[in-house]
């Protein structure tokens, strides 16, 4: 992907999340070039993050969740897949 496309802050994540967030990513990425805005000239793609953080009630700490927001915009019409493979299934 171009540079400028994905943007977040810094984040420290375990082997497990962070090979699971590479392949979402991969997946994404590689759909929109097939299928979606990525294989158009006039189309944009962007991808971010943000960890949000949240106060848990019975002072039991915090939870922590990663926050992804995928946009592809531009002029193509997408039909929903007659089938779902191995990119629903790890983004689900």
């Amino acid at each position: 992907l171009p540079e400028g496309i994905l943007s977040g802050p810094e984040v420290l994540l375990d082997e497990t999340t962070t090979q699971a967030l590479g392949l979402t990513f991969h997946e994404l990425a590689t759909n929109a070039l097939k299928y979606g805005e990525g294989s158009s000239s006039t189309s944009s793609l962007k991808g971010n993050w943000a960890l949000k953080v949240d106060w848990m009630v019975e002072g039991r700490g915090r939870e922590r969740t990663l926050v992804l927001n995928w946009r592809e915009a531009g002029q193509k019409q997408l039909d929903a897949p007659a089938k779902t493979g191995f990119g629903t299934k790890l983004i689900d």
